[in-house]
């Protein structure tokens, strides 16, 4: 009996081995499974939105007016065009999906009105709420997402944003010096293969 649990242990020490991430050190992987709850269709519309949600994220960290409005433009196009109709969930949280879902849309036209960069930013901080609660809502399983916290952001107010790194730009402080950057939580419903 012994030696077949010393092998059981050999091959389960193996496996642990070989899934560690061999990618550049400094880097954070990008974890994708093959396994998913959802369609194909589905996951591909939804990593449209969180792709454009990224670059509007990145464009409020370079201060770029002209990236800003563009990415909210393609991350407006990108969520009317969610596939929610694929998802298998009940009534009640497909109701809750369509809710954060036109949220955001609607926050989108709010931040693509407002002239001043502050007032944008707070449109991007309901935009990100109503996504992190989509994302939770759906289950979604296809990579890891961080959800940050800036205390110092609006005048020590506080707001939260997402990334897909540990490392990321902080879309409210990009230039103070301080990235007051803090992981309040991750989402990390990535299945095993």
């Amino acid at each position: 009996m012994k030696p077949i649990l010393l092998i059981c242990c050999f091959f389960w020490l193996v496996s642990c081995k070989n899934s560690e991430n061999t990618g550049n050190p400094g880097q954070n992987p990008v974890l994708v499974s093959d396994k998913t709850a959802h369609s194909e269709a589905f996951n591909r519309s939804f990593e449209l939105l969180l792709d454009n949600y990224f670059n509007l994220s990145k464009g409020f960290y370079a201060q770029n007016d002209s990236l800003i409005n563009q990415s909210a433009r393609q991350l407006s196009i990108s969520a009317d065009s969610l596939a929610l109709k694929e998802l298998k969930v009940d009534s009640l949280a497909m109701a809750a999906c369509y809710t954060y879902q036109q949220g955001i849309v609607a926050e989108i036209k709010g931040l693509l009105g407002e002239p001043v960069l502050l007032e944008k930013r707070k449109s991007f901080q309901l935009i990100s709420d109503q996504l992190y609660e989509l994302i939770r809502e759906i289950g979604y399983d296809r990579k890891k997402i961080y959800h940050f916290f800036c205390q110092e952001a609006f005048s020590d107010q506080g707001a939260f944003w997402l990334s897909e790194r540990k490392d990321a730009e902080n879309p409210y402080r990009p230039s103070s010096g301080s990235n007051c950057a803090e992981i309040k939580d991750s989402i990390n419903l990535v299945l095993s293969n």
